[in-house]
C-alpha cells in the first residue's frame, strides 16, 4: 500500500514539474557531430500577438551524433518569465560538412511574407515557449538527411 502511494505521489509531482517548467529542447538527428550556435532570447505574450524577441545572449553547444545520447540541448524555463530566456533561435550549425548560417530573426519579417506567397523555404530556426503556447515549436531537429545541407524541423 505504502509502495503504491509512493508510486502515485512520484506521477503527481512529475507531472506538475513538466506542466510547470516546460523545456525547448534541440536535437541532432544527423550521424556527424555539430557544433551549434544560438541566441536565447526574451519575448512574451501581449494580447495576441507575441513581442519580438529581445535580451538575446549567444551560446554555443556540441551536439554528438544521435547514436551517441549527448545529441541534444533541452532548456527548461524555470525562472521568472521576465528574467528568462524563453526563445531559442539558431544561428549557424559547424560540422565536417561546413557551415550553415540560418537567418537572423529580424530579417525572417521581411521574407515571410515570400514564404506564404511562394512557398519558399526560408531559413528561420527557432524554438519558442511563450505562454499560453507552451508547447508549440518548442522542439528542433536538425538532420542533413545524407545531404551536404542541415534542416531545421520545428514541432
Amino acid at each position: 500500500m505504502k509502495k503504491s502511494i509512493f508510486i502515485l505521489v512520484s506521477l503527481f509531482a512529475s507531472v506538475t514539474l513538466a506542466q510547470e517548467y516546460p523545456t525547448i529542447d534541440i536535437i541532432n538527428d544527423s550521424n556527424i557531430p555539430i557544433t551549434v550556435i544560438y541566441d536565447e532570447c526574451q519575448s512574451e505574450r501581449v494580447g495576441v500577438e507575441i513581442t519580438p524577441p529581445s535580451n538575446c545572449i549567444e551560446n554555443t553547444a556540441i551536439l554528438h551524433e544521435k547514436s551517441s545520447g549527448n545529441n541534444f540541448i533541452s532548456y527548461a524555463n524555470r525562472k521568472e518569465k521576465d528574467q528568462n530566456p524563453n526563445v531559442l533561435i539558431i544561428k549557424k550549425i559547424v560540422s565536417s560538412l561546413g557551415e550553415q548560417n540560418f537567418i537572423s530573426f529580424s530579417s525572417f519579417n521581411e521574407i515571410n511574407q515570400l514564404y506564404e506567397d511562394d512557398k519558399k523555404s526560408f531559413k528561420l530556426c527557432y524554438a519558442f515557449m511563450v505562454p499560453p503556447y507552451s508547447s508549440f515549436n518548442n522542439l528542433v531537429v536538425l538532420d542533413n538527411h545524407g545531404t551536404s545541407k542541415f534542416y531545421c524541423h520545428r514541432y
